[in-house]
């Protein structure tokens, strides 16, 4: 369920309410324990939001809460599948885009709180802050642009003495240019994790490296 009332030409204001049912993977019943048999995951979901709009301009602000019952957990010490009986996430999501002359400009940002609500400790690996910047501008048929993203700090698992801890936070950026060819041809390329980043996103395995890619698109509809 979605109402949204539009307060003048730029501002609007949204509710929406809904629920949700994710039956467990073949995945998730492969590594279920024994012992116990996984229910599916049902979730009751809830957000506010304001929108400002205005041509190209777009600034929005939302308040969100989740509660979950029975969610699919998989236990990096026992290497199990199991369900979590409660667990919440409340948080705000801010988002902004612009376009300033041919340059377009884009922001957004999360801050969280994902919780077992049984225990009071932070979900495994779900960071409580994660934010993002883009930029991108045409100069004819080139168009370049960069992206930088950083997610906070999250708990996880010590495979080795598999203990709790903390995962640092990671921030990463791309680079990215193409070319149109015409006829629906475009060339492209990419840097990935320009920086190197060496914080995994998960703790025992190794990050993704720095990597440079080329492509060539053709698109028969253009």
């Amino acid at each position: 369920v979605a109402l949204g009332w539009r307060l003048s030409t730029q501002w609007r204001l949204s509710l929406q309410a809904a629920t949700a049912f994710s039956a467990p993977s073949l995945i998730d019943e492969q590594f279920a324990s024994p012992a116990n048999s996984l229910e599916a995951e049902r979730s009751r979901n809830a957000e506010v939001a304001l929108q400002f709009s205005e041509g190209a301009t777009l600034a929005r602000v939302a308040w969100f809460g989740q509660k979950q019952r029975d969610r699919i957990d998989f236990d990096p010490v026992t290497f199990a599948a199991g369900n979590i009986a409660r667990a919440s996430n409340y948080g705000v999501e801010l988002q902004a885009q612009t376009v300033i002359g041919e340059a377009r400009l884009g922001a957004d940002a999360t801050f969280q709180d994902p919780r077992n609500s049984d225990t009071d400790q932070l979900l495994l690996r779900r960071s409580r802050q994660s934010a993002s910047l883009s930029y991108s501008q045409s100069w004819g048929a080139w168009n370049w642009g960069s992206v930088v993203r950083y997610v906070g700090k999250r708990r996880d698992v010590d495979p080795d003495t598999f203990s709790r801890t903390w995962n640092p936070s990671r921030t990463t950026g791309d680079l990215t240019l193409a070319r149109a060819l015409g006829r629906g041809w475009q060339i492209a390329a990419k840097i990935q994790n320009v920086g190197d980043s060496g914080t995994p996103d998960v703790v025992g395995y190794n990050p993704e490296p720095r990597g440079i890619f080329a492509t060539l698109r053709w698109n028969g509809e253009q």
